[in-house]
């Protein structure tokens, strides 16, 4: 199955389950550099072939540092607390 021509049609779908790197290919805006929401132990088998539901891959994210397309680097202290100011 070809993720791209899928993603449109089941991207809300949250039982849906596909691994963080075909989640990362349809959220393609955000791009994690520091995986800490992952298993660093086993991390092949958690980033490459665990299923998790699009829901579990964003909690994920949030855990880690990522940059968004047009935004600078983020990291998660950075996005820790309501006063935070990316300019």
């Amino acid at each position: 199955m070809d993720i791209d021509s899928t993603s449109n049609i089941k991207e809300f779908d949250m039982t849906l389950k596909r691994t963080s790197a075909e989640w990362q290919k349809i959220h393609s805006d955000t791009t994690v550099l520091d995986p800490d929401g992952w298993d660093r132990k086993n991390f092949d088998y958690s980033w490459g072939e665990e299923l998790i539901t699009q829901s579990e891959y964003f909690a994920r994210v949030m855990k880690s540092t990522c940059r968004w397309s047009n935004q600078t680097f983020v990291t998660k202290t950075e996005r820790v607390g309501s006063s935070w100011n990316p300019n």
